[in-house]
């Protein structure tokens, strides 16, 4: 793992922090940090410019709201907020080295996404991190030379990919010999998270997840349910899993993730599979999200997945440790 925060980080209390810098920025604007009577107004500006940048919207207010829920994200510092006339016209937040940001379409061309980009990663060097990114569709070109043009450079690849259900029922899953697969059962969601967790860490430039922000959009969170998390399990072991869930006109796999111990066994293969059967006859589809870090893209290729949308990872110095 690699850590991008530097050793003599934090904010110069002689310089002007992030936010003030924002605020005077975008001084024809209101900003402000957001409360959760806010995640309707963020969704829709989020949606807006999905629907620009894709020709479709994915947002839903869960989501928003599940994130806002993690114990470490500081609403009053992380998030941001522009309004035009009281009406939420762009978003952004930063957390643990990660920037988003979005503009409403009718919002473009008024410096506030340039003003956006620079805040998230003056606000990530505040964390204490050296290096800062967020990542875009392929489809978005405005936000992609936007980045370039602010001096980012490109780190991984990411896609998302589809398996149609509109055909005949996908097949059984067939888990190795010895290997059950089940529902999670209560008290193994910390083994799960530390399943999951050690697998995806494995990864160049990924900070390790904390428990409690993990929970808080998965076991913890008002949505969950029990059908969401399947385990393959070695005896008592967890030796790979999947976290499901379902949006509107769309099953989606969250987190899929195996035992470095237990891989090329067919143990993912397998968990794709159940995943296929609990949203056949119910979704049209099944989409979930990997990255070049991860070497999966094969396996789901080979099963039936195609890709629908490519993202690219863009990153730029915060300043901090140069």
């Amino acid at each position: 793992m690699v850590d991008d925060r530097a050793p003599d980080s934090g904010h110069d209390g002689r310089m002007p922090s992030a936010r003030q810098t924002l605020e005077q920025r975008l001084s024809a604007f209101e900003v402000r940090s957001p409360t959760i009577a806010d995640v309707g107004a963020v969704t829709a500006v989020i949606r807006a410019a999905e629907e620009a940048a894709h020709g479709e919207a994915e947002m839903v207010d869960d989501e928003i709201s599940e994130a806002w829920a993690r114990p470490t994200m500081d609403l009053a510092s992380d998030v941001v907020l522009v309004l035009d006339g009281g009406t939420v016209v762009a978003v952004a937040e930063t957390y643990r080295g990660r920037g988003d940001g979005y503009v409403h379409p009718s919002h473009r061309g008024r410096g506030i996404g340039t003003a956006l980009v620079e805040w998230w990663t003056s606000r990530a060097g505040e964390h204490g991190y050296a290096i800062a990114g967020q990542t875009v569709s392929d489809d978005d070109t405005g936000a992609l030379a936007l980045l370039r043009g602010l001096g980012c450079t490109e780190g991984h690849t990411s896609w998302i990919l589809d398996y149609p259900l509109t055909g005949a029922r996908p097949e059984p899953p067939r888990p190795p010999l010895g290997i059950d697969l089940r529902l999670l059962e209560p008290g193994e969601e910390r083994a799960l998270f530390h399943l999951i967790d050690d697998a995806f860490s494995e990864w160049p430039d990924r900070e390790a997840s904390i428990y409690e922000d993990w929970a808080a959009s998965t076991v913890d969170a008002p949505a969950w349910e029990p059908w969401r998390g399947v385990v393959a399990a070695d005896g008592r072991e967890l030796v790979g899993a999947a976290i499901l869930r379902r949006y509107p006109g769309e099953g989606w796999v969250e987190q899929i993730a195996v035992a470095q111990a237990y891989r090329g066994r067919g143990i993912g293969r397998a968990l794709l599979q159940h995943a296929f059967g609990v949203f056949w006859g119910q979704e049209p589809s099944v989409g979930l999200s990997t990255d070049s870090r991860t070497g999966a893209l094969d396996l789901y290729l080979h099963v039936g997945m195609r890709v629908r949308r490519t993202y690219r990872r863009l990153r730029r110095p915060t300043g901090i440790g140069a």
